[in-house]
């Protein structure tokens, strides 16, 4: 079983307590997802299976669309509803006052993690040391907010929004930062994630769907119905080995080429059959004296 799946967590689980349930159904430890989602947070977690899950560093840079609630007027240690406030406010914007603010946190951005978030201080996650009562100094991270947009009041405190911005964006921060840009404070009360790269949180499974499918059709189903082939997951250019070199590749030989595209790319090996070639992994070119040499990073055959 190989390939990856578009998973909808719900509320309250972690992902990994998600992947952990995937285990036990697939009969399978190797289940992982790309892409943490907080408990508090629903919505699309791509999950590999099988020798996929080799491919959670392609996943990092891709974009993600979320919908989330802002609450103005107070703020929590963690940014979100889980936490425990730490400072209110009186200052409580309209929405044309946030509306005119989101420009200001649109583009390319140098963002402040979250005081607890899983940036690594010194060897030490730094929610580890929030919750031991240590405050850190985390690094600003340049991220990329493609689109902001107001979506909705939903109270008078509380206010809709839709973001697309690039891997490793917190919106928790967001919402920290456009409350200061307010003149006032503002946490995160609910997210959902509805995109990540291809997969849609319209065509998501449950993990209960997914019980049932395997309870009506078999786990063997999955391979051909649910499971996503990982190579059509991966936004790289693709070069395929002919299948009088496939050997050479397959045996770990010297193979060359001036045709590699640049950097990374997705490497296929044609198969005897006429207009059949299979998925071997990811690959990269490195100069020689020889020429421009194959170098195999991640192996997936």
């Amino acid at each position: 079983m190989n390939g990856v799946l578009n998973i909808f967590k719900p509320l309250g689980v972690t992902s990994s307590g998600v992947v952990l349930k995937l285990k036990k159904m697939l009969g399978t430890r190797a289940v992982g997802h790309f892409g943490t989602l907080d408990p508090m947070a629903s919505g699309v977690l791509p999950i590999g299976v099988g020798k996929s899950t080799r491919l959670f560093d392609y996943f990092l840079a891709k974009r993600k669309v979320y919908v989330t609630e802002f609450t103005f007027g107070k703020t929590t240690d963690t940014l979100d509803s889980e936490g425990q406030v730490i400072a209110t406010s009186d200052v409580i914007p309209t929405g044309q006052q946030i509306v005119d603010a989101l420009p200001n946190l649109s583009g390319v951005i140098n963002q402040v993690p979250p005081q607890y978030s899983a940036k690594n201080v010194g060897g030490v996650r730094a929610y580890a040391l929030a919750r031991a009562g240590q405050e850190v100094e985390l690094k600003p991270k340049q991220v990329e907010i493609f689109k902001f947009d107001y979506l909705a009041g939903v109270d008078q405190f509380t206010h809709r929004f839709e973001i697309e911005c690039s891997s490793g964006t917190y919106i928790r921060s967001l919402a920290r930062d456009l409350g200061q840009l307010l003149n006032t404070v503002c946490y995160m009360s609910a997210l959902e994630r509805t995109i990540v790269s291809m997969f849609k949180i319209d065509n998501a499974y449950t993990l209960e769907s997914l019980e049932q499918h395997i309870t009506d059709f078999g786990l063997e189903s999955l391979q051909d119905k649910l499971l996503i082939e990982p190579q059509r997951c991966i936004d790289l250019p693709s070069y395929t080995v002919l299948k009088t070199d496939r050997t050479k590749i397959l045996n770990g030989q010297k193979y060359y080429s001036e045709n590699f595209p640049k950097g990374s790319f997705k490497l296929f090996l044609e198969r005897e059959l006429e207009n059949e070639r299979e998925f071997f992994g990811i690959a990269t070119s490195i100069n020689s004296a020889s020429g421009n040499a194959l170098k195999i990073i991640t192996n997936l055959h």
